[in-house]
């Protein structure tokens, strides 16, 4: 074989490759697409998205729980201060 019988072929062969890596992706695209259409998976993403919303549900209970602590800390904290700024203008400090 020549030289240029050699390159032609390995231009053929390069093409052939490309061309079909490209009608792989084509389908795969044309059938996630498909799919989509037909709403399959919507079921798991629907799925998902009640699970986040439970741990969305879940964390804002926790939150309000931690308010609700730190509010009882803050009070707590400001009777003694009151308590002991009230012994202290007793004593005359």
């Amino acid at each position: 074989m020549s030289t240029s019988q050699v390159e032609v072929l390995a231009t053929l062969i390069g093409f052939l490759g490309a061309g079909t890596f490209l009608l792989i992706g084509l389908r795969m695209f044309l059938t996630h697409r498909a799919r989509r259409l037909r709403g399959e998976g919507g079921a798991e993403l629907a799925e998902a998205v009640t699970g986040l919303r439970d741990d969305v549900h879940a964390l804002r209970d926790e939150i309000t729980d931690l308010h609700e602590r730190v509010d009882f800390a803050e009070r707590l904290l400001a009777q003694q201060r009151d308590s002991a700024d009230q012994a202290d203008r007793r004593l005359g400090r």
